[in-house]
Formats: structure tokens, C-alpha cells, sequence
């Protein structure tokens, strides 16, 4: 899950990821009922998770959520 400080414009709430990297779907969680703050929940694929299982937690991080702003249109600096 990525949490940013602001609201974000983006086209859609949740999407299937159909190209080639890491994920296979993102999520908007923020967008249930009495969600506060904009968060996003990105999950990986399967075969990405296998070959990542063991690392840490910060190496996942650098590798999902730069992923996870491109397809939401975001700098990942937020």
C-alpha cells in the first residue's frame, strides 16, 4: 500500500495491469466508504512475488512504487 499526502486526479479507482513489469493490479483503497487520506493498494504478480519472496522490505518498496505511480500518473516523490 502507498499512501500520498494529497488527493489524486486519476482516471479510474482500480485497474488490471495488462503490460509487462511487476504489478497485476492496483486499487484505489481509499475510494471505500469512510476511507480517509489517498491510499493504493498494488499487487504484484505471481511470478514477481515468487522471485522476490525473500527480499526486503525496502528493496520491494523502490521496485513497486515507482511501478504503481506510473500507472496512476504520479511523480513517486509524493
Amino acid at each position: 500500500m502507498a499512501a500520498f499526502d494529497d488527493d489524486l486526479e486519476t482516471r479510474f479507482d482500480a485497474a488490471f495491469v495488462n503490460v509487462p513489469g511487476p504489478l497485476s493490479w492496483i486499487a484505489r483503497d481509499s475510494s471505500k466508504p469512510g476511507s480517509e487520506g489517498e491510499c493504493w493498494v498494488a499487487h504484484a504478480t505471481g511470478d514477481w512475488s515468487r522471485q522476490h519472496l525473500e527480499h526486503d522490505f525496502d528493496e520491494l518498496a523502490k521496485a513497486l512504487v515507482p511501478a504503481l505511480c506510473e500507472h496512476i500518473d504520479v511523480d513517486p516523490s509524493r
